[in-house]
């Protein structure tokens, strides 16, 4: 799982290097960090959704959850993405790596939908 995640980061920070030649490494992590931190949460949200529908858990609408979670998962991302060890793995860019990070993102908006629909009709 650590590898996968590992992967997601290189094949997002690699996009945004190459595509962005001449930005600076800050800003290259800030990209990456919110990008990671925007699909994290996403799916965070999804879950925390799917368990309120489920009664399992309790339904909680203070949205300062929601920004604080944010701001814990950004500052999570940063530090793990600035220290680079997931350019020290030895990834290569590969067809079969980007179709995976492009099913990440149709598969977590899909989910996303899906579970807003249901949502919906439970309120």
């Amino acid at each position: 799982m650590k590898r996968a995640y590992n992967y997601f980061q290189f094949r997002i920070y690699t996009y945004y290097r190459d595509k962005n030649n001449n930005d600076s490494e800050n800003l290259l992590v800030f990209y990456t960090t919110s990008v990671m931190t925007l699909i994290t949460l996403i799916n965070f949200m999804w879950i925390y959704y799917l368990l309120i529908l489920l009664d399992s858990f309790p339904d909680s609408s203070n949205k300062y959850y929601l920004l604080l979670s944010f701001c814990v998962v950004f500052v999570l991302h940063y530090l793990n993405i600035k220290s680079k060890k997931f350019l020290n793995v030895g990834f290569k860019k590969d067809v079969m790596g980007g179709w995976m990070v492009i099913g990440i993102f149709v598969l977590t908006g899909i989910i996303t939908i899906i579970i807003s629909n249901l949502y919906r009709n439970k309120i």
